[in-house]
């Protein structure tokens, strides 16, 4: 098991808890592809660094490559198969 830590720029400040729910749909996304595991993922916020971080387990150290996602996943993300 590995542990990684995810980093999001936050582009408009005044928009944070859409940022927000994009994470966590994200999250929820790649923990019921697989991809990462457990149920809660520690969420950091830095103002100075204007992200947000989050911290999940993973079940192999290339666990969120493009190569394993699904569709729901592709669709979060806005990558194409």
């Amino acid at each position: 098991m590995y542990t990684a830590k995810l980093s999001f720029k936050i582009t408009n400040r005044r928009k944070t808890y859409i940022v927000l729910d994009l994470i966590n749909t994200l999250l929820g996304c790649y923990r019921k592809n697989g991809q990462i595991l457990g149920k809660e993922y520690p969420i950091a916020h830095s103002n100075s660094k204007n992200k947000i971080f989050a911290f999940v387990s993973l079940p192999d150290k290339n666990a969120l490559q493009n190569i394993h996602n699904n569709k729901y996943v592709n669709n979060t993300t806005g990558v194409s198969p």
